[in-house]
């Protein structure tokens, strides 16, 4: 990755598929057929957002599929079994509490928690179960320090706005600014 001017890493490494600046946000990742080279500058940045996703129903139907085995076996029992077909009683215990392993293995391997930084023409989409969520938020306290510093540095932050309160703002429309009306502290 090439280094602009002033531009110093504050997470990541030159080398690595995920790289923080104090300038910009960057991916660059190759596999299996595809590329994807994504950089934001940190003005751009509109937001950043944490989501995870699971499939909790998972869990209902692995309980139900184990109820079901149960009953199926206690079902068994009332029949009158002989020889080879009487070791087939806990076959539907040991089917559904197969089938519910099933449903639980799955269940861990859908999960995602997905960190995705936004800009209004691009997104960047990063696999945050690798960090944790600790570690994530973190990351996410770095960039949004990094672009209130950059925003401080442009001189694009009014450090001497100082808001009124409630008590300024008129109490009708129309009140201390004719027709248009005072619409609050930014004056809009």
């Amino acid at each position: 990755m090439f280094m602009l001017p002033g531009e110093t890493i504050l997470y990541g490494s030159t080398e690595a598929d995920f790289v923080v600046t104090s300038h910009r946000i960057r991916v660059d990742s190759k596999r299996w057929g595809q590329a994807q080279v994504t950089s934001i500058m940190l003005e751009e940045l509109c937001s950043s957002e944490l989501k995870y996703s699971s499939l909790p129903l998972l869990f209902g139907f692995a309980f139900l599929v184990l109820l079901l085995g149960g009953i199926g076996t206690l079902l068994a029992y009332t029949q009158q079994l002989s020889g080879i077909l009487e070791l087939l009683r806990f076959a539907p215990l040991c089917g559904g509490l197969l089938f519910a392993m099933g449903l639980v293995f799955i269940y861990f391997m859908t999960r995602r928690m997905t960190l995705v930084l936004a800009s209004a023409g691009s997104s960047i989409a990063l696999d945050a179960m690798r960090l944790g969520v600790q570690t994530t938020k973190e990351l996410i306290d770095i960039i949004e320090a990094a672009k209130d510093y950059r925003y401080s540095q442009a001189g694009m932050v009014n450090t001497e706005f100082q808001p009124e309160g409630p008590a300024s703002l008129p109490q009708k429309w129309g009140e201390e600014g004719g027709e248009t009306g005072n619409m609050g502290v930014l004056g809009l």
